[in-house]
This record gives C-alpha cells, structure tokens and sequence, in this order.
C-alpha cells in the first residue's frame, strides 16, 4: 500500500507485507503466489474426470489462501483438495496447518472485509469504517502528526497487514 499526502511533501510506503509482517518469511508471498497459479491451472475435470472445466479461482494475500466457488457436485472438495495438493507441492509434507482451514461459507471475514457471495457484495465493517473515519478527523484537526499516528491511521485501512 502507498499514499502520497502533497500538501506535507510526503509519500507513504507500507512495507509490512513484504518484509513478513504477518510472522512468514519475507520471500513467502512468491511461493503463496506459485500455490495460487497451481491451483488455478485445474478445474475438476483435471482433478477428477468430468464434465466441469471450468478453473478454479482463488487468490493469496502474503500467506493466506482464499478459494471462492460455486458449489455444484463436487467443485468445494475438489477445490480445497486441489490447495492442499499445492500447498504439499510447493511446502513439502509439513505445510498444511489444518487449525488455518476453514469451512465453507456464503459470507466470511477474511482481508478485514465482508465477503458476502449470496448477495455478491464486498464490504468493510461499520465499525471499522468509523474507527478510521476518528482518526483522520483527528489527524486533520492536529497541528503536527507522529509517525505512530499516521502507522495507526494505516493500519485501520488495511486492518489484513
């Protein structure tokens, strides 16, 4: 994430995700990347023969993994099947965390946002919302800002770093 405030001369650079904020290792988001093409080059077809070839779609965030399908037959297990296939290609035999998997769901929080696939709608949190929209009211009203302020302000934008 970047922003660029011109009025204070001052460009903003967050590199909490790639330096391994989240506790991975720095370099973990080209192999959650190489997992994320695996898995999008199989559809259940390659998986299991069938009629669907359809791909599946997922995407990663530094080292989380998300599928988002439609489910019909058997695409969810095939699907999960085909990330744990991957993440074991690319990680070795250690790699799976079953404590990170979860469930399928219509509407989950992942990335500090609402992901709601019944009604097809993205969104973030009220509370959020509000917890920021304070902060840079704060910030506005003040004469001078910290470091800290602004890594706050940062942080309740983009709540997933």
């Amino acid at each position: 994430m970047a922003a660029r405030i011109p009025e204070a001369k001052a460009l903003l650079i967050d590199l909490s995700a790639p330096f391994g904020w989240s506790g991975s290792p720095p370099f973990y988001s080209a192999f959650g990347r190489a997992i994320t093409w695996l898995v999008q080059q199989n559809s259940p077809h390659t998986v299991l023969a069938g009629e669907d070839n359809e791909a599946f779609w997922g995407f990663e965030w530094v080292d989380d993994h998300l599928l988002i399908e439609v489910d019909m037959e058997d695409r969810l297990q095939l699907a999960e099947a085909t990330l744990r296939h991957a993440m074991l290609a690319i990680h070795g035999p250690r790699a799976i965390n079953e404590e990170k998997f979860s469930q399928w769901k219509t509407r989950l929080n992942a990335l500090g946002l609402t992901w709601d696939t019944a009604n097809r709608t993205v969104s973030m949190p009220v509370d959020t919302i509000a917890k920021a929209l304070d902060r840079v009211r704060k910030l506005k009203q003040s004469k001078t800002v910290t470091k800290s302020d602004l890594l706050k302000i940062s942080r309740e934008f983009t709540p997933h770093l």
